[in-house]
């Protein structure tokens, strides 16, 4: 048993410990019960849900009313909207200016006059859709596109190209379209386009339409979303001034995915006839009255054009090989203002894959020959072979062209030479021989003139597509050593 302890002299003794209680006080506080609890979590609860539904009031000013649409756009990012009316989940909208722009403001894309018409909105179209958009038709008075500066090559493309969107427009116009400084696009059309991001779909419109360079384009086309993205497409063109009976017309066949595609074409052309000629030996109307006789005229050969192409277009260079042939062709027939002529020939090239050099050759002969100021083409004949390195797309080495030049009735001399084209810079060394300019046009000098002529052109566009860095203007430097004899009389 513990002894009591005896405090220290002068120290103080501790108060005593409380009793412990006895009887009714023994009983444990009651801890918090029943709805007591809930009060908290059904405050977070009922937070939540205001919150949620002041999302949803917002959410649905934003797309079904014109000023939260119009509040949506003016903050949404790389877009700028101007003269905007409707509502985006609305039936039908329009814009007066659409500005979209990407790649660090290098590319851009404006839309004027931009309406939509016909929208209906689905949710969860199909299983890889998670929106759907259908749309009977939409309608543009202009497009210009600004590419920017070209991008880094081979191009990788993902798997799937299509966003999870289900797109379905009945008609789509556009009046024009500016890509660049090229020339524009008119009357563009698309009937029943789709975008479908599931496996065997894609992009396809079941018709197509534009006009471009005096020339009417129709056709079809579809480009699967999912690699190796196949590609299939037609289409027909022909001249738009010779209305519903051209002089010619082409055919376009497009197969084979985005890594490759393979082109073949055809033109054919409408016979023309030759000009009715005089009898061997007949005169002309006396005074009998009685008119000369007249052989009738010659049938020509219908123009005709054979294409073969293979095009990689993510790669650098983008033509893999080509094969073109072509037999009585008459260029005033493909564009008005063009020489008459005659062209039959071939031109070859292929691209040089696993190391070879890059060649093309080109021989084209002109059955009909004439003076330039008599809308002819004063060439006979034209002989091309060029080089080149896929490693080196800067340089192209023309190793030869000869050019034998004539009118309709005698040859006015050959031009012959080399020349390099390398980056910036082209040079050519040429020699001419015995050529009569009165033949090539009539209105030149009746003489001869022969000897080697050079030339140096800088401030050009690369031979692989890419502009002057530098933005040198253009300066040509002529180096000529030539002999010339005057014809006493002008050349018949």
């Amino acid at each position: 048993m513990d002894e009591p302890v005896t405090p220290a002299p002068g120290s103080v003794a501790p108060p005593p410990a409380a009793p412990l209680p006895h009887g009714p006080q023994a009983a444990a506080t009651p801890v918090r019960t029943g709805l007591g609890l809930l009060w908290p979590l059904l405050g977070v609860l009922l937070t939540g849900l205001l919150l949620l539904g002041s999302a949803a009031v917002a959410l649905r000013w934003m797309l079904v009313t014109a000023d939260g649409s119009l509040w949506l756009l003016s903050h949404a990012p790389m877009v700028r909207v101007e003269g905007f009316r409707g509502a985006l989940l609305g039936d039908s909208w329009k814009a007066e200016r659409v500005r979209l722009t990407w790649g660090g403001g290098q590319q851009t894309l404006l839309i004027e006059d931009l309406q939509a018409d016909g929208i209906n909105w689905l949710w969860r179209p199909d299983e890889a859709s998670y929106l759907g958009l259908k749309v009977q038709r939409l309608a543009a008075r202009k497009l210009t596109l600004h590419t920017g500066p070209a991008g880094k090559k081979p191009v990788e493309l993902p798997a799937n190209i299509a966003p999870p969107l289900h797109v379905e427009v009945a008609q789509a116009r556009v009046a024009e379209l500016q890509i660049d400084a090229l020339a524009p696009w008119r009357a563009l059309e698309a009937d029943g386009f789709t975008l479908d991001p599931r496996a065997g779909q894609g992009y396809a419109a079941q018709r197509l339409g534009f006009e471009a360079f005096g020339l009417a384009v129709a056709g079809s086309a579809h480009l699967e979303a999912q690699a190796p993205q196949a590609l299939t497409a037609q289409a027909t063109v022909r001249p738009l001034l010779d209305g519903d009976a051209p002089r010619w017309a082409a055919v376009l066949g497009a197969s084979g995915n985005l890594t490759r595609t393979d082109i073949s074409g055809i033109l054919r052309g409408v016979p023309q006839a030759a000009p009715a000629t005089a009898a061997p030996g007949a005169r002309s109307a006396g005074k009998s009255g009685k008119p000369a006789a007249a052989v009738p005229a010659a049938v020509k050969a219908a123009p005709a054009i054979d294409l073969r192409a293979t095009l990689q277009p993510l790669q650098a260079w983008p033509l893999a090989a080509l094969s073109l042939r072509t037999e009585a062709l008459d260029l005033s027939a493909l564009q008005p203002g063009a020489p008459v002529t005659r062209l039959s020939g071939h031109a070859e090239f292929n691209s040089g894959a696993r190391g070879r050099p890059m060649t093309a050759a080109l021989t084209l002969d002109n059955a009909q020959p004439g003076r330039w100021n008599e809308r002819g083409l004063p060439v006979q004949r034209l002989l091309v072979e060029a080089r080149g390195q896929l490693a080196r797309p800067d340089r192209l080495d023309i190793n030869r062209f000869d050019l034998a030049l004539a009118d309709g009735t005698r040859s006015a001399g050959r031009w012959t030479g080399t020349a390099l084209w390398q980056g910036h810079e082209l040079t050519v060394d040429t020699v001419l021989a015995g050529v009569t300019p009165q033949r090539l046009d009539g209105r030149a000098a009746a003489m001869t003139l022969s000897g080697p002529v050079a030339l140096t052109a800088s401030g050009l566009a690369s031979p692989d597509g890419s502009t002057n860095a530098a933005a040198a203007p253009l300066a040509l430097r002529w180096k000529l050593d030539l002999k010339g004899q005057l014809d006493a009389t002008p050349q018949p």
